[in-house]
């Protein structure tokens, strides 16, 4: 039954009542009086303070209240009841306090709510807040909440206020300061009851890890418990996923069933951030936990080519896999279908390889695999390709490789179309060819010089192949190009003109030497 005074006085009773709502996971014992105020210590005659604002954090010690203690029934509620005196003007107070210790590591959010009541015939004022103190509760640490008032209060429960830092292991007090100040000019009691007390620690160890052999994060965390007597997990959605490629994270991804959670939903070589909070049997939802971020592992890259395939070289291509990556790793075997695969590169930063030296006439089948500081993705789809015979490069001459000029006036020009003596290279290599030409200076007697223009013991080549254009031989000795990309056992016709010299120091016949080069064509 309620208690009252005897001398006609009006008594305020602060009081927990048992519990009519539910809460996110709430760490309180005996959160709502349930036939008892066990877990709980009460320090009548000092608390908190609440004047002028909410905001006040130092304590006082003032009056004791009348009553202060469980009540079985307060407006048909079990609670803790505090209740003034009947004597006018005067400030009492009270606090209840237990032990808790923050879970896990690192920050931990928490926040916190709490039914209140109130009543009188003459009204002063009063006020319940709701706060953190250090573990031997002598420090103000932060407050969850607190409602001031000066009238009558049906049973009301207050929302979760903003999120509170605390540190992981570390031991704090719950304490519920229950305050009244009796009216200036009336000896009546003021009652204040207060239930329903919540303190929603946010989940821990959240660890976010990029999955072996995809591009999903995997997330575990420990799982969440409830103080004595509070409302457990949720039965199918305990857990909400949150997920941002930033911090901080606010963006809802999914419900969890378990303290696990893999997110397929990802691209690889991007970073993620996540954070999770759990819900309690009435789908109340914690604080966030403190967010774990992991860089995805890449994709796999894919279509695996090859170009520029020669006898000892060539070039490895594909495509990068979506986000990219930071290197890539090169395998390689030899043989059709092989499976021995050895890492020949790693580093690669572009998405091509070129491999050599190589085999001629060899098989080698390649797979490819991205990486990041987070690991390596799966391989790409194997190919092979055969390296081409070992090159042949030659030259031959088809025509019978001498030309006689005859006899020539000084700066006397002569051309092999005149002498129609046209000259034929022909490729009798197996690759593409460039063909390139030089000549000598002239030996027999006074050696003549190649140059241009023509003078004294200076005479002049050119050559062409077309009839047309014409091209100087500029430094005796020194190949130029004369004719490109001349495949296998094709030929090319050329045509020299010699300009003899403008006046020569003797008549002996010279000989000059021309020599045609193969190159491979690039």
């Amino acid at each position: 039954m309620r208690r009252k005074l005897t001398v006609g006085a009006v008594i305020v009773s602060l009081l927990f009542l048992q519990a009519q709502n539910v809460y996110a996971l709430n760490k309180v014992n005996n959160w709502d009086f349930n036939g008892n105020a066990t877990g709980w210590t009460s320090t009548n005659g000092s608390g908190t303070d609440a004047s002028p604002s909410c905001s006040a954090t130092g304590s006082s010690t003032t009056n004791s209240m009348a009553t202060f203690q469980y009540n079985s029934s307060l407006s048909s509620q079990t609670a803790f009841e505090a209740t003034t005196p009947a004597v006018k003007n005067v400030d009492y107070r009270g606090f209840i306090y237990q032990s808790i210790t923050a879970p896990g590591s690192g920050t931990v959010k928490t926040k916190g709510k709490f039914s209140y009541y109130a009543t009188s015939a003459a009204w002063g004022s009063g006020w319940v807040r709701l706060d953190i103190y250090n573990s031997d509760n002598t420090s103000f640490i932060a407050n969850l909440d607190c409602i001031t008032f000066s009238a009558n209060t049906a049973w009301t429960t207050r929302s979760f206020g903003g999120d509170v830092s605390l540190t992981g292991g570390t031991s704090y007090t719950i304490r519920v300061t229950l305050q009244a100040k009796t009216k200036a000019n009336s000896n009546t009691a003021i009652t204040v009851g207060v239930d329903n007390l919540v303190v929603n620690l946010a989940p821990t160890g959240l660890n976010a890890t990029a999955a072996a052999g995809t591009t999903n994060a995997s997330l575990t965390w420990t799982a969440s418990t409830a103080g004595t007597g509070a409302n457990g997990l949720h039965a199918t959605t305990p857990y909400k996923v949150y997920r941002d490629t930033g911090s901080p994270v606010s963006t809802f991804l999914a419900n969890g069933s378990t303290n696990s959670y893999t997110d397929s939903a990802t691209t690889g070589n991007t970073t993620y951030f996540y954070a999770i909070t759990d819900l309690d049997t009435a789908s109340d939802e914690s604080p966030k936990s403190a967010e774990s971020s992991v860089l995805t592992l890449p994709g796999a890259p894919t279509d695996l080519t090859f170009s520029s395939v020669l006898s000892t070289s060539l070039r490895a291509e594909w495509t990068a896999p979506t986000g990219g990556a930071a290197s890539y790793k090169i395998e390689r075997c030899q043989g059709t279908l092989c499976s021995d695969f050895s890492q020949i590169a790693s580093g690669v930063t572009n998405a091509y390889y070129d491999d050599s030296p190589l085999s001629a006439s060899t098989t080698y089948r390649y797979r490819v695999r991205a990486n990041n500081t987070s690991g390596d993705s799966p391989y790409s789809g194997e190919n092979e390709t055969t390296t081409d015979a070992a090159s042949i490069i030659s030259v031959t001459l088809t025509s019978d490789g001498e030309i006689q000029y005859g006899l020539l006036g000084s700066s006397e020009s002569k051309t092999t179309l005149t002498l129609t003596d046209t000259q034929t290279a022909q490729n009798d290599g197996n690759v593409t060819e460039k063909f390139n030409i030089k000549a000598s200076n002239a030996t027999g007697g006074t050696a003549w010089t190649l140059g241009d223009p023509v003078s004294t013991n200076v005479f002049k080549m050119r050559y062409s192949i077309n009839g047309t254009d014409w091209t100087t031989l500029t430094t005796a000795d020194s190949y130029q190009t004369l004719a490109q990309n001349i495949t296998s056992t094709s030929s090319q016709n050329f045509d020299l003109e010699l300009t003899a010299p403008s006046s020569s120091s003797d008549a002996a016949q010279k000989t000059i030497t021309i020599t045609i080069q193969a190159e491979q064509q690039p």
